[in-house]
């Protein structure tokens, strides 16, 4: 598990990565979503187009913003936790229409 942080301060909180998955997990302790809330998300996948970026937040619905970002209530997300740490060394990775995710 490491972090993301640019020079001008851009930061993403967590970032998961193996072999065929690379994961930008972005906390958030607010119930609604604001545009902002996503930016260091979306200069993340400026820089690593190939990542799945997930923002966590107290709200209860979860949110596609394009086909790699989303938002999820924070308590699905740990319920998913294990199943991204698992995905990370081993085949596919895993994408929003895998049944898995």
């Amino acid at each position: 598990v490491y972090y993301y942080r640019t020079a001008t301060g851009v930061e993403v909180d967590f970032v998961l990565y193996g072999e065929n998955q690379l994961y930008a997990i972005e906390i958030k302790h607010a119930r609604m979503i604001h545009h902002d809330m996503l930016r260091g998300l979306r200069h993340f996948k400026e820089d690593y187009p190939m990542a799945i970026c997930i923002l966590l937040y107290l709200g209860d619905q979860t949110h596609y913003f394009d086909e790699a970002m989303m938002a999820l209530p924070f308590v699905e997300g740990l319920q998913k936790l294990k199943t991204w740490l698992t995905t990370l060394g081993r085949g596919e990775p895993l994408r929003w229409d895998n049944p898995d995710f």
